[in-house]
């Protein structure tokens, strides 16, 4: 839980702070989807060289 948190959040309707938090949580959400898996990742940017192909 936080300790603290911004006052001018008071100013906003329950329901339009509701909208706006989904809308950031969403945005989390695709950028998320939009990434490589790990393995995708390791296979892209970690793949070692096969033994004797120098």
């Amino acid at each position: 839980m936080p300790t603290r948190y911004n006052p001018a959040l008071d100013t906003l309707a329950p329901e339009k702070l509701k909208t706006i938090l989904a809308k950031g949580a969403n945005g989390l959400i695709e950028v998320a989807e939009k990434q490589p898996s790990h393995d995708q990742f390791l296979e892209q940017y970690c793949k070692a060289p096969m033994p004797g192909n120098n």
